[in-house]
């Protein structure tokens, strides 16, 4: 048995952190009391907790000290010396690299911090080649302490959804639409202002969805003004169930991802288990993801009005059906008792015969 804490704690309704804590448990790895960045708590975990995992927003570990850059630079040299009692005390380290820079907004601090994790670390998980290279070339981390994982599917978290005509009826959409949908917490990186202008030039019958709770409310009113006097455009800022999330996916015939910048994407798996077919910005993650299905989306050139609603007609030269079909293959591939093995060999590399390597099946 092998016991790794995890920053920030996993959360209900965090249905990444659940599925792959999981299928860790499934090897043998218990989940140890939420990390804290304090010399008392590592000395009182010592030769309790393994490992510590640091999963999102590590800038958020440094930036707690102030907004400043002193206060920022004063944390990370609070990090840094956390980092070296913890390996002192037998601790290691693991960091999952979801984002190479902080979607609101980065400075050289945050580049510093991300140097010092790629430097502490003793496994880095990523889910591409691309962010293996980031990882490497970018914050100078050394490739034989960096382990792909693919991104696990979301099979088993959304219930069945009810019929297209009883969602789109509620939302006031004619059956007859072609449906766009954008889902996922609403932040500008994500670009929905370009899928929004791009509905205008599409028009009728084409109708799209944006739904997700606002993170930047600023941004949220700016999309609000974009899509005023849009009949064919449907705002939905709120949190969305689980329930909500799968009738959206049975009622769109197209995903729509226009994001700016990607290490990882939650959406687009999101997409694949909902057998849903995607046209996406033309990002390293995104083209990898189509590898071996090619159907399964269609790119265009990431910030552009005109390139987004020329993929979206694109989209439509299938059938709907041979998208949605390459899409849900994209999920078939990655369960997570198999995505997960490539770290269950490192983590045996690092605590040998703890866990158990299977062939996850």
């Amino acid at each position: 048995m092998l016991t790794i804490s995890s920053w920030p704690r996993p959360q209900a309704g965090n249905q990444y952190m659940s599925l792959y804590y999981g299928a860790l448990g499934r090897r043998g790895v218990s989940l140890g009391p939420t990390v804290e960045f304090s010399d008392a708590w590592l000395r009182a975990q010592a030769g309790r907790v393994d490992a510590i995992q640091i999963q999102w927003l590590p800038e958020e570990i440094w930036r707690v000290r102030g907004r400043s850059s002193w206060a920022r630079v004063r944390g990370l040299a609070g990090l840094w010396k956390y980092l070296r009692l913890a390996r002192s005390l037998g601790i290691r380290l693991l960091w999952t690299l979801h984002d190479v820079a902080r979607h609101e907004g980065s400075d050289w601090v945050d580049e510093w911090g991300y140097r010092l994790l790629a430097s502490s670390a003793d496994l880095c998980i990523v889910h591409d080649q691309w962010a293996a290279n980031q990882f490497v070339t970018r914050f100078r981390g050394a490739r034989d302490r960096v382990c792909v994982m693919e991104h696990g599917n979301y099979d088993g978290v959304f219930p069945p959804a009810r019929s297209r005509k009883e969602t789109l009826a509620a939302l006031g959409i004619n059956e007859s639409s072609t449906v766009l949908l954008c889902h996922g917490h609403i932040r500008p990186y994500k670009g929905y202002e370009v899928a929004i202008e791009a509905a205008r030039r599409l028009g009728r019958p084409f109708h799209l969805i944006v739904a997700g709770a606002p993170v930047v409310p600023a941004y949220a009113d700016e999309l609000r003004a974009k899509a005023a006097g849009l009949s064919n455009v449907k705002l939905l800022f709120d949190h969305q169930t689980d329930q909500a999330v799968s009738d959206l996916f049975a009622a769109a015939d197209c995903y729509v991802l226009p994001y700016t910048q990607i290490t990882g994407s939650g959406a687009l798996l999101t997409t694949a288990t909902l057998g849903r077919g995607f046209v996406a910005s033309d990002l390293p993650y995104f083209r990898q993801a189509v590898e071996h299905d090619p159907d399964a989306g269609v790119f265009f050139q990431t910030g552009s009005v005109d390139s987004l609603a020329e993929a979206i007609r694109a989209f439509f030269t299938k059938p709907p059906h041979t998208r949605h079909e390459a899409a849900r293959h994209i999920a078939d591939r990655v369960p997570w008792n198999r995505v997960v093995q490539p770290v269950v060999a490192r983590l045996n590399q690092m605590f040998p015969n703890r866990l158990m390597v299977t062939d996850g099946k």
